[in-house]
């Protein structure tokens, strides 16, 4: 749904079909990976937009919430992850899931470049 109106929104004002940007990298990383996945389709407005990403640049995004290390920071002193995903692992890990690119990678996932800015020296699931 978020691709088809990022989709609407650009025909709408004119941008150019060649450069199409998705800002932040969890969600770029999450429209990407989870190309046709029907439960992340919703049934919203533009249905006549194509809902189908076909490249990503996934800059510091988190693609796997349920990383151990992570988890067991936010369980310590809940923050960011915990606030974003409405509770913590212990309390909506199904949730944490699901939020997750890693998730959905699978043969129509758009291919990714994952890049990590300096200052980021740990991003959640890109560990290793």
């Amino acid at each position: 749904m978020a691709a088809r109106q990022r989709h609407a929104l650009r025909d709408r004002h004119g941008a150019d079909r060649r450069r199409r940007r998705i800002g932040r990298g969890h969600l770029a990383a999450l429209l990407g990976a989870s190309n046709g996945v029907a439960l992340l389709q919703g049934d919203g407005a533009n249905p006549d937009q194509s809902s189908v990403i076909q490249a990503v640049v996934d800059i510091d995004g988190a693609v796997s919430f349920p990383d151990a290390a992570l988890i067991e920071m936010e369980e310590k002193a809940q923050g960011a992850t915990v606030a974003f995903l409405g509770g913590s692992y212990s309390e909506r890990g199904l949730v944490w899931h699901e939020a997750s690119p890693i998730t959905y990678v699978g043969p129509r996932s758009a291919p990714t470049l994952f890049s990590t800015a300096p200052r980021h020296s740990d991003p959640a699931g890109r560990r290793r």
